[in-house]
């Protein structure tokens, strides 16, 4: 709830959209599938293969590609899915996802050449080179 509340996410207008592009296909549709499986597969909630948790999986990730066809389908996708299926319904669930990905920004870490991701890495490295390089001068210094 805290999380919809934050991100104004809850939107019939979207609910609304999402419900019509369930009745969609997507092309993504055998990639998603393969991957429903190994999504958190030892949580109750997505254990079944042909349970609710799966199925609402399925149907986010459908409908989200559609809805971005950038974006499309992509691997890491599942698992911000899942923890937002395990805290609200699968409709409240799209809608959230639409928003964290258009205004939190978090489309650029799942497009196809991830430039998002690119840049994080990019930033986590040079936190790394800094920290060791401050490791190393304690290090010395301690002899």
């Amino acid at each position: 709830m805290m999380w919809q509340l934050m991100a104004a996410s809850k939107d019939q207008e979207l609910e609304t959209t999402y419900l019509k592009l369930l009745k969609e296909t997507s092309s993504h549709e055998k990639a998603i599938t393969r991957d429903l499986g190994r999504t958190f597969p030892h949580h109750d909630f997505f254990t079944d293969g042909q349970g609710i948790g799966q199925e609402n999986l399925f149907n986010v990730l459908k409908a989200y590609s559609i809805h971005d066809e950038a974006v499309g389908y992509c691997q890491g996708l599942p698992f911000v899915v899942a923890i937002l299926l395990l805290n609200m319904p699968d409709e409240e669930a799209f809608s959230l996802l639409v928003r964290l990905m258009e205004v939190y920004d978090l489309r650029g870490h799942f497009l196809p050449e991830m430039p998002k991701l690119q840049l994080r890495l990019f930033q986590f490295d040079r936190l790394i080179e800094e920290l060791l390089q401050y490791c190393m001068s304690i290090s010395f210094a301690k002899g």
